[in-house]
């Protein structure tokens, strides 16, 4: 059950939260605490529920349907406060509690009076299993919001230690780092009564984050309810959140919601990209001298999801394809995850240019080189002598130099093939690029045909 305030443009409130519970494979149901107007530029006035009429639909829910958690968002008024208090106290006992202390908008509209707020300690959290606060939240309930110097882990600690004392239950508290200072990567830390922890995830470069906050409390609580621990539902319910801002966009003039819908894409991606993979292959094998592109390491095909950022995103061929006499066959069906060194082939380029999504390696011929300048196939280099000293000592960091280095002698644009002179122990190799593998597949073919 999601409780909290109704957004009629979808991003966020009760319509997110039942979205995300739905892609998670939930069933949602939301109550409206409050009715908003807004649009991607802002919140531009509330009206809160009548809290009656709130305390009579938390009522008949609860009376008669079983759910498996709770999830509070946006409450506004203290007399929606307590009656969420009332009803909560007689039937959400056993039930994980959520609540994302929504306080203001993102362009500064209050979304809990400062009356409500004055009740908010006796009466919400003694009912609420966790609490997941951005930094400003927790420094505002804590009356701190001007102190520059209290770190994440201080201020976990210091709201667990506020709320532990106002509650019988086991409370946990989550800061998300959303607004943190880490860089490249976001920081998460939960309080319990077990301790701390943190949690790290990539912070994701886009300003389409309406209702994220929403997004994070309702999976967290999509996760608990289906019996997972805290600790690792905090983890998926971060990955789930970065999935989801790679690719959120703008539906408006201003800022554009989370794109929770993304998990359900990648589901269906997948079985795209295993089928173009197999697709692809049956090409490489149905031709008599594919063999003839066949390295000593043997051929690797890979193909990524959109927005992949990660090994795990990339698909390829367990046991590479091998070469029987002049022709190539695969060891075994393409998986997701199953070869690093394609994966940073492709994870390199996209980050150039997010369209080409597929990779191969072929052996190196000056043959291949020549017949690719006839064909019209742009070709860049990298020489393996040139490799700094720290890249060569971390494992799998080469290719992703050199594939780097590359591109930018290119001036930033991804060619058709790049080749290097090998090393010590290392073949020299042609990677083929494209958009998806029948396209790598077709200019890796035109290297041996005609």
């Amino acid at each position: 059950m999601a409780i909290g305030g109704s957004d009629p443009g979808g991003g966020a409130g009760i319509q997110q939260d039942i979205r995300t519970v739905t892609v998670l494979g939930g069933y949602g149901s939301g109550i409206p605490t409050a009715l908003t107007v807004q649009n991607s530029l802002g919140v531009e006035d509330v009206s809160p529920v009548d809290s009656l009429y709130l305390e009579r639909q938390l009522e008949n829910c609860l009376s008669d349907i079983q759910f498996d958690a709770i999830k509070i968002g946006m409450i506004l008024t203290k007399e929606n406060v307590e009656a969420i208090s009332k009803v909560l106290t007689r039937y959400a006992q056993g039930i994980p509690v959520v609540l994302d202390p929504v306080l203001s908008s993102k362009n500064e509209k209050a979304l809990l009076k400062e009356e409500a707020l004055k009740v908010f300690f006796d009466k919400i959290l003694p009912v609420v299993t966790v609490i997941t606060p951005n930094i400003p939240e927790a420094k505002r309930l804590l009356g701190d919001e001007d102190d520059q110097t209290i770190d994440q882990e201080e201020l976990g600690k210091r709201l667990f230690k506020l709320i532990d004392g106002l509650t019988q239950r086991d409370i946990a508290v989550i800061i998300k780092g959303g607004h943190g200072t880490e860089g490249e990567k976001v920081k998460d830390v939960l309080v319990d009564r077990d301790g701390k922890v943190a949690i790290y995830g990539q912070r994701i470069a886009t300003t389409h984050s309406h209702g994220t906050g929403c997004a994070y409390a309702s999976s967290l609580a999509t996760f608990l309810g289906a019996h997972v621990s805290l600790r690792d539902a905090m983890r998926l319910a971060r990955e789930f959140i970065e999935i989801s801002l790679r690719e959120s966009s703008s539906l408006g003039a201003g800022i554009g919601p989370v794109n929770t819908l993304t998990i359900l894409k990648r589901a269906y991606e997948r079985e795209i990209v295993i089928g173009a993979l197999k697709d692809a292959c049956s090409r490489l094998e149905s031709h008599p001298k594919a063999g003839l592109l066949c390295p000593e390491i043997q051929i690797n095909l890979g193909y990524a999801l959109s927005a992949a950022s990660q090994k795990h995103d990339i698909a390829a061929f367990p046991g590479r394809i091998v070469r029987i006499g002049t022709q190539l066959t695969r060891v075994r069906e393409p998986e997701f995850g199953a070869s690093s060194h394609v994966a940073n082939i492709i994870l390199t380029a996209m980050r150039f240019d997010p369209s080409i999504r597929s990779a191969m390696d072929i052996k190196m011929s000056d043959q291949f080189l020549e017949k690719a300048n006839r064909v019209g196939l742009k070709v860049a280099f990298f020489s393996r002598k040139d490799e700094p000293k720290n890249i060569k000592e971390i494992e799998g960091s080469s290719l992703s130099w050199g594939v780097k280095t590359a591109i930018e002698a290119n001036q930033g644009l991804v060619p058709d093939l790049i080749w290097d002179d090998g090393d010590i122990g290392k073949e020299p190799a042609i990677r083929v690029l494209g958009k998806d593998p029948l396209d790598v597949v077709k200019k890796a073919l035109s290297l041996i045909e005609g």
